[in-house]
């Protein structure tokens, strides 16, 4: 009779922890690149500073008509405002086009303030600090954001983050894999132009985790894996307006790699080591096993990503869970 090694975990203590981890990370990692936040975020900071800066020198000059004050002091309140809904916003082209309508809708009432006190009055770009004010949007919000280029840009990098399980930029994801991710090879860059990577995101990334695999032997003994491998994602195509092109591979496998791992199997009331190494395909990975106490193989099958929960539980179940 072979000795097992034995662990101090319970089997369901272990499968429970497991199964927590597996779920929650993937579902909490599943969110768009953050590039395009901070390049907005970063823009509407410069915006909202040269406005108070021509606030404070349109104050010294003595220079303070009460509809342009007001005016610049509602355009820098609004780009403030603005700049904090940017760190929750997964479309940040929305929260710029959002701020636009605004903007529009105070020039409007300040033509139409300053006519009715003086129809002689110059045009609204006739005011210095207006003036001032307008080139400051224009150097920092129209020209880089108002084009249909990087609002298509944008969308598409959006996109292809939402298709990968893990976000590297997002700091609420698997600390350990976003560690993993910052390498030339994985990490977003948009000034690279090799095959692998559409719009700055790599189609590679690093998995490491837990994982629950059920056995293929004669008891269909459960197992627990700390599995880590390399993947490759199946990007779709995008048309000029940024709608999605499937092909075959990105609809249907999404995405495939290799893995090798190492945990523990439970049976006879005991645990025994594992050494693995699979593959793979969308969220299931084919593991082949082999068990250190008792020198035999044998095959398993794992799952690694939880998505596919999202079609089968219900939506309050799996925030409550993403939290």
């Amino acid at each position: 009779m072979k000795n097992h090694t034995t662990l101090r975990v319970q089997p369901w203590l272990a499968g429970g922890i497991c199964l927590w981890l597996t779920m929650t990370v993937p579902l909490a990692a599943q969110s768009p690149t953050t590039a395009a936040r901070t390049h907005v975020a970063t823009n509407l900071a410069m915006y909202a500073t040269g406005v108070r800066l021509l606030l404070e020198q349109t104050r010294a000059q003595g220079t303070n008509l009460p509809p342009v004050m007001a005016y610049l002091t509602t355009c820098s309140e609004q780009a403030q405002n603005a700049l904090a809904r940017i760190p929750q916003s997964e479309d940040p082209a929305a929260v710029v086009e959002q701020f636009e309508q605004q903007r529009d809708q105070r020039n409007f009432a300040l033509e139409d303030q300053i006519r009715s006190a003086d129809p002689k009055a110059p045009p609204l770009n006739g005011y210095p600090a207006v003036r001032s004010e307008i080139d400051l949007h224009e150097r920092c919000l129209a020209k880089p954001f108002l084009n249909s280029l990087w609002k298509h840009d944008t969308h598409v990098r959006v996109e292809l983050f939402r298709r990968k399980y893990l976000d590297p930029e997002d700091g609420q994801a698997n600390i350990i894999e976003a560690w993993a991710q910052d390498c030339p090879l994985t990490r977003f860059n948009e000034e690279r132009k090799v095959w692998y990577r559409k719009a700055g995101v790599s189609a590679w990334e690093v998995k490491l985790r837990l994982e629950p695999v059920i056995m293929l032997n004669s008891g269909k003994d459960p197992a627990v894996l700390f599995s880590g491998g390399l993947l490759y994602n199946f990007f779709p195509g995008f048309d000029d307006k940024g709608t999605v092109d499937e092909t075959f591979y990105s609809k249907n496998v999404k995405r495939t790699g290799l893995c090798l791992g190492g945990g523990a199997r439970f049976h006879d009331g005991g645990q025994t080591l594992l050494i693995s190494g699979g593959w793979q395909v969308r969220y299931v990975t084919f593991w082949g096993l082999y068990d250190t106490a008792d020198h035999q193989y044998s095959w398993g099958l794992g799952v690694s990503e939880w998505d596919w929960l999202k079609k089968v539980l219900p939506a309050g179940l799996l925030n409550a869970l993403a939290k």
